[in-house]
């Protein structure tokens, strides 16, 4: 399943998961070995609700551009559209009238790979701690893992986290 990244933006947002319920939509593309168009819905532990929807194969919205997250808080709400050369974040108290919205047009993909290199260089050289360990990651991985079982099982609630040991 593609979409790490978005469910590692949602855990920076929301926090960690507890439930992940998954379906999968028609299979488009028979070269792919592992779902093509899916629908994730994760409930976090803060009490908050996100849903993802990705596609690798879908006709109007292909990878970035289908993975855009909506998430409900108890507070307002957020959700982020992604497109092929800039990225919408619309968020939204319930209290106000209008959602307010930030254009990301320089996408800084390049900025932030150095910003990562950076980080695994002065964790190996300088002993520092990385500003993401691996647990971040498989949180993240965890997440995708569920709703793969979900999936698989039509839509069943499969709880987290799937490793406790690791906590």
């Amino acid at each position: 399943m593609h979409g790490v990244h978005v469910i590692d933006w949602m855990r920076a947002m929301c926090g960690d998961a507890a439930k992940v319920s998954a379906f999968y939509g028609p299979q488009h593309d028979p070269r792919y070995r592992f779902p093509d168009v899916f629908h994730v819905t994760i409930q976090f532990k803060s009490g908050a609700l996100a849903g993802l929807n990705g596609s690798l194969s879908y006709p109007i919205h292909k990878f970035r551009e289908s993975q855009g997250p909506r998430v409900e808080c108890e507070q307002g709400g957020f959700k982020l559209d992604p497109f092929l050369d800039h990225l919408e974040l619309f968020w939204q108290r319930l209290e106000e009238e209008e959602p307010q919205l930030e254009r990301f047009d320089d996408l800084g993909f390049d900025h932030a790979f150095r910003l990562e290199v950076g980080d695994f260089v002065r964790w190996v050289t300088e002993d520092r701690p990385p500003c993401l360990t691996w647990v971040e990651g498989l949180r993240c991985v965890e997440i995708m893992e569920a709703a793969y079982r979900s999936g698989e099982r039509e839509g069943e609630v499969v709880g987290l986290p799937l490793y406790p040991e690791l906590e």
